[in-house]
């Protein structure tokens, strides 16, 4: 679980292209604390998750995804986290025409 929030918080980081530099100046970390929380070797102070969620602006459920298969594979995992990432930041017409072109696979 931890290797999961780290890889959630390291693809929506990089959707926003956002530095680990960046994301721990805005959260009052240090750089080595955020790569180590996305490298799965911590787990972030709930205080600290949702000051990491507010600086980039995602829903705590972004980062927790609870219902993530437990099974599943670190880069299918961090592609999914990178994939929902830069859906929500589709305008409606985009997101319409990603839905036909991901219907159409």
């Amino acid at each position: 679980m931890k290797q999961n929030i780290g890889l959630r918080i390291k693809a929506i980081r990089q959707a926003n292209k956002i530095t680990q530099e960046i994301l721990a100046e805005k959260c009052n970390l240090s750089t080595e604390a955020i790569s180590n929380i996305e490298r799965g070797i911590n787990y972030p102070h709930f205080d600290n998750l949702v000051l990491i969620a507010k600086a980039l602006n995602c829903k705590l459920s972004d980062i927790l995804d609870i219902e993530t298969d437990k099974n599943i594979s670190y880069k299918r995992a961090s592609e999914e986290a990178l994939l929902i990432a830069k859906i929500k930041k589709l305008s409606d017409e985009q997101l319409s025409t990603a839905l036909k072109i991901i219907s159409a696979l």
